[in-house]
């Protein structure tokens, strides 16, 4: 990974990349829990997706201000359906 800024604003106070040293990323083992079922609604909580991380920055200006965030995407879910004792 690369410096995040555009190439017009490298200027800005960061001269070098952004490092990432250490990632971890897990789901927690609880298994899926049904909140609400009726005719029309079906609500359910799903495990909790955990993730840390370790960034390294190059020298940063002291006037500049940085504020990291995460960003949780899905690209695929597989659902597994079952009906009483009718199966997948």
């Amino acid at each position: 990974m690369g410096c995040i800024l555009p190439k017009r604003q490298k200027h800005l106070g960061l001269e070098g990349d952004i490092k990432i040293s250490e990632l971890d990323a897990r789901i927690d083992p609880q298994p899926t829990t049904l909140i609400e079922n009726s005719p029309t609604v079906l609500k359910y909580q799903t495990p909790h997706f955990r993730a840390a991380t370790k960034i390294r920055f190059p020298p940063i200006s002291g006037s500049d201000v940085w504020q990291i965030g995460w960003v949780q995407g899905c690209s695929n879910m597989d659902f597994n359906i079952t009906y009483g004792g009718l199966g997948v």
